[in-house]
């Protein structure tokens, strides 16, 4: 078996030794959209959080303007969204997206200059063939050329598409997952999902796998959830809304990262 040091190092940058989980936070999709509310002073957010979440997912002109806030022994590892898409903008947005575009904005030399211990990527599904087909091109060159660097990758599986709907929704996440895996990522980042299909993708991945959690999220259902053998969370923009953010991140952290007996 062969063990790339380097990406086992910069994982657990994010990944507690401990209790072998992580809290991610996710403030990247103000590149799409702009700030949304709660974001609007990013260094004042990402101050009020950075020692209560694991990592946060930044662009990479924000980790360049505020590299002081990360790093160190007690504050969250930075990860860089190396990836653009304008499909977060809706029919209300003041440039609503006529034709949906995901492009790279970074890369991994870039990221790893900037300090980042991971780069993010979206793998976006239902969409035609052209634009799938693009978007796995993108991501394998990102994995070969992180595997060089002993750079650790993680994917977002994106089930946007049109193509995408109620009844097959679950296939389209668990066959994401295992094209991903194919390719030789690092790390998976899902959407929330049923606790059986979080439970099925837990055991037959052995990278680990986390999940985005939506706003009906309740804190008496982590330990469900990271009993699927999942490793961790991701908390998205809508969180930034809410006047109790701070301490709904602090008590999942805190939960989270108990002592295990």
């Amino acid at each position: 078996m062969i063990v790339n040091t380097g990406k086992m190092v910069r994982l657990h940058d994010l990944i507690n030794p401990r209790t072998d989980n992580c809290l991610l936070v996710d403030t990247s999709v103000t590149s799409g959209v702009g700030a949304v509310e709660g974001l609007e002073h990013f260094h004042d957010t990402v101050t009020g959080i950075n020692e209560i979440c694991d990592g946060i997912i930044v662009n990479p002109g924000q980790l360049e303007h505020h590299a002081e806030l990360f790093g160190g022994s007690r504050r969250a590892t930075p990860l860089v969204r190396l990836d653009w898409t304008n499909y977060f903008r809706k029919a209300d947005f003041c440039l609503p997206a006529k034709t949906v575009y995901r492009i790279m904005i970074s890369d991994v030399e870039d990221a790893l200059q900037l300090g980042a211990s991971a780069g993010v990527v979206r793998y976006m599904m239902g969409f035609d063939d052209d634009f799938e087909a693009r978007n796995i091109e993108s991501i394998s060159h990102v994995a070969k050329k992180a595997y060089r660097e002993a750079f650790p990758i993680l994917v977002e599986i994106g089930p946007f598409g049109y193509k995408v709907s109620q009844h097959n929704l679950e296939d389209t996440i668990k066959l994401g997952v295992a094209c991903m895996l194919e390719i030789g990522i690092d790390g998976i980042i899902i959407p929330d999902c049923p606790i059986e299909i979080m439970r099925i993708i837990g055991e037959w991945t052995d990278i680990p796998v986390i999940i985005r959690i939506s706003e009906q999220f309740q804190p008496k259902n982590l330990d469900i959830m990271l009993n699927t053998g999942l490793s961790g969370m991701l908390i998205g923009e809508n969180i930034y809304n809410t006047l109790d953010y701070k301490k709904f991140i602090k008590a999942l952290f805190v939960q989270m990262h108990q002592e295990k007996a």
